[in-house]
């Protein structure tokens, strides 16, 4: 598994990768959106309020196919402890426990994703090079 489009190196471990339990309000929102029945016109705002809160929490976007990613729904997400070789979109989060979103989908396996920082990652979760097998 390809977690966080990581390139030229095995794949980091499924223990960087937790339940996004995180509370805050943005958690609220995820789960009105995990929880639609259907695409209609309140799951469609609450899609627009969810861009909207994650910008201003300076969560930075990207697409990418959701293999990489995990999250393949509008409102899945989780939590990652960012390894400190981490190279691509969440090279800047290295070191740091982010929630990766899934804001919108694309084309064919393509995703939108918004990613931020909840906090850091504990010392004794901290990554610091690629394990090999």
């Amino acid at each position: 598994m390809n977690i966080g489009g990581e390139t030229g190196s095995s794949s980091p471990s499924i223990k960087v990768i937790m339940k996004d339990e995180f509370v805050d309000d943005v958690l609220a929102l995820l789960r009105l959106l995990t929880a639609r029945k259907g695409w209609n016109n309140e799951a469609k705002l609450n899609q627009k309020k969810l861009w909207t809160l994650l910008d201003s929490k300076d969560y930075i976007y990207f697409a990418a196919g959701y293999s990489d990613y995990i999250a393949s729904a509008i409102g899945d997400s989780y939590l990652y402890d960012v390894p400190m070789y981490k190279r691509g979109y969440l090279s800047k989060f290295r070191g740091k426990r982010i929630r990766v979103v899934c804001v919108g989908s694309g084309s064919h396996r393509y995703r939108d994703y918004m990613a931020g920082v909840v906090g850091e990652t504990p010392l004794d979760k901290l990554i610091t090079k690629v394990e090999r097998k």
